[in-house]
């Protein structure tokens, strides 16, 4: 599974924390240097990679396994990495972080928590109507760990849940459909939630087509935001078919001062954080590849 012998470069805001557990954290000897800054010669030292991503320029091609911190991988195959490259990514406890974020503004929504604090700014004393979550019908676009968890939270407060993935294969209680029939079924929902991944297929998959059949009361995306099509979103905000959005993913991060998205009446702004990487994720990913081997879910490829 990892290579007979460990020399490890990581990279990223966790770097520091890390390095004291990495070296005690397989069952041969690991080396592990921290790099503050790109370094080609450093990086041409080790032969592992642990970061949220290595930096442009530097070489890639001798690594033997490469642990990305964050879930998703997408970028990770057009770095140059040789076939033979063990890719394996972190998911810790991100999801049940990204569901309770989901359901915080899903009842900070439903329940007027807004509405209320904008009244209380300008001292008025308003009666705001509320709705019940368990009273809503509600799409999960995707079903790896993280739709799983997101649909189980919301099914767990009386929700209606649908789970949607690629092949629509069941799933432990949860209704789980393929992704072709979302099409067909998607102005049955009142909450859409897409936590999808970035692939070829899932590429500006939300886009006016789909949208145009919605009529919601919100819609998150913790999911990779070049699976919508932007501009699509903001129409149908515009035309009053879907109430609000809570973006959490953003085309381009940190979302610039003058981006028209901060004064858009209807859009939620989250700073990527539904799911920060802690440290504590990172090393339980790796001890579940340790443990689990080839039947590891967070094993992206190992050829």
């Amino acid at each position: 599974m990892f290579p007979s012998e460990i020399r490890m470069v990581l990279f990223g805001r966790l770097a520091d924390e890390l390095a004291a557990s990495m070296t005690s954290l397989f069952d041969q000897p690991a080396q592990v240097r921290v790099m503050t800054n790109p370094d080609a010669k450093m990086l041409l030292w080790a032969n592992c990679f642990s970061g949220f991503e290595i930096p442009d320029g530097l070489p890639v091609d001798h690594l033997e396994w490469v642990h990305c911190w964050g879930a998703g991988t997408e970028q990770w195959p057009t770095r140059g990495l040789a076939e033979s490259c063990l890719l394996t990514r972190t998911v810790g406890e991100m999801p049940h972080k990204m569901a309770e974020f989901c359901l915080a503004y899903s009842l900070a929504l439903l329940t007027g928590v807004f509405t209320v604090r904008d009244n209380q700014a300008v001292r008025q004393w308003r009666e705001v109507p509320g709705e019940q979550l368990c009273r809503q019908r509600v799409a999960v676009l995707g079903s790896g760990e993280i739709g799983q968890v997101i649909g189980r939270h919301y099914s767990t407060l009386g929700a209606n849940v649908v789970c949607f993935s690629r092949r629509g294969l069941p799933l432990k209680r949860l209704c789980v459909l393929p992704f072709d029939q979302f099409s067909e079924t998607c102005s049955n929902f009142d909450i859409v939630i897409n936590c999808l991944p970035l692939t070829p297929e899932t590429k500006n998959l939300l886009d006016k087509q789909l949208l145009d059949q919605m009529t919601l009361k919100h819609f998150i995306n913790v999911g990779r935001s070049a699976t919508i099509v932007l501009d699509d979103l903001l129409t149908a905000l515009a035309r009053g078919s879907i109430q609000h959005l809570v973006l959490d993913v953003h085309d381009q991060e940190p979302l610039a001062p003058d981006s028209p998205l901060w004064n858009i009446d209807g859009v939620l702004i989250s700073p990527h954080r539904s799911a920060p990487t802690v440290a504590s994720d990172v090393l339980s990913s790796i001890i579940n590849i340790k443990e689990l081997g080839n039947k590891s879910n967070l094993i992206v490829y190992n050829k």
